[in-house]
């Protein structure tokens, strides 16, 4: 029995060892299985603070993004408390005047913050801007009708760009906002010269900034004003002007097509006491050029003419339209 006891001692022991080896190794598998749990629950908790954070900076940088819109009108207009034409005024604003966008409605109308409250303004009325002040200019290389108003925009007329959209640009014209192709348009920057005879007036820009603006006199019926686009090839000072049954002396000449150009015709006393010229300065716009038009060349005030000798130069641009 002594054997026996012994023997079966032996196997409890090494049953005993086995046993617990095996806890412990069960233990150990339990405690990595948790510790492992939990590195993933830290993970995920990590991941979703990250995620957080992320979505908070784009929130902030997105609001930091959203840049105020603005309208500018085009002529005086009423700013109404509805949607309709017939809606009450609640104001008016002058030409040129900026208001702040909150919403467009029905494709037709700007709401915008006015005073204390919000209005409303017909969107043909005014046009979307970033606030600044300079816009450019350019020139029809052709005829173009305007799909809307059906109106027709002879080849060289004028109009400010207010800005792009796809393949046409937003433009306006007439106190109109126009749609055209932006091949129907040639751009003008620099310094530049447009002359208008339909209302005998002549504007200087630089820079897309009108810096002059004076009234003139073109070519009568029989020899018109050219219209067109001309470079100006040809600045002389103090020299006479010989053509036929005529002879005048001015003190600035710039020649742009031909022998038309800009020059003083305004009667005065120049710097050198020198008296000349053969307008009065009542004469200049109107309709003077109708029965009593220049030969062709662009009749000045003096002071205009000198202004602007003093700001183009050798192929400037100069644009002759009706």
């Amino acid at each position: 029995m002594g054997k026996i006891d012994l023997v079966t001692k032996r196997m409890m022991t090494l049953l005993l060892t086995s046993f617990v080896f095996a806890g412990t190794a069960v233990g150990v598998q339990v405690i990595r299985d948790v510790n492992i749990e939990s590195e993933v629950d830290d993970e995920k908790e990590t991941n979703n603070k990250n995620m957080i954070i992320e979505e908070n900076v784009k929130t902030v940088v997105q609001a930091q993004n959203i840049k105020k819109e603005y309208v500018k009108v085009v002529s005086k207009t009423n700013v109404r408390n509805g949607t309709n034409v017939e809606c009450d005024a609640i104001g008016i604003v002058k030409k040129g005047s900026c208001l702040e966008v909150t919403d467009t409605i029905n494709n037709e109308w700007y709401e915008v913050k006015y005073e204390d409250t919000l209005g409303y303004i017909q969107k043909t009325k005014a046009y979307i801007t970033d606030d600044k002040d300079i816009n450019q200019f350019a020139y029809l290389k052709s005829e173009y009708i305007d799909s809307r108003t059906k109106d027709t925009l002879p080849q060289y007329e004028t109009v400010e760009i207010l800005r792009e959209e796809g393949q046409s640009f937003i433009t306006l014209y007439n106190k109109n906002i126009v749609r055209i192709p932006k091949d129907k348009l040639q751009i003008l920057d620099g310094t530049y010269v447009v002359v208008d005879i339909s209302d005998q007036e002549l504007k200087l820009y630089e820079d897309n900034k009108v810096i002059l603006t004076s009234p003139v006199i073109t070519g009568r019926q029989s020899s018109p004003t050219t219209e067109g686009i001309y470079d100006i090839y040809e600045i002389t000072r103090n020299r006479d002007l010989i053509g036929p049954n005529y002879r005048s002396y001015v003190n600035v000449m710039m020649k742009f097509n031909r022998n038309q150009g800009l020059h003083d015709a305004e009667y005065h006393t120049d710097e050198n006491g020198k008296r000349h010229g053969w307008r009065n300065i009542s004469e200049f716009g109107g309709d003077t050029y109708l029965y009593h038009g220049s030969h062709g060349c662009v009749n000045m005030p003096h002071d205009s003419a000198i202004e602007v000798s003093n700001h183009v130069k050798l192929k400037d641009k100069v644009l002759v339209k009706k």
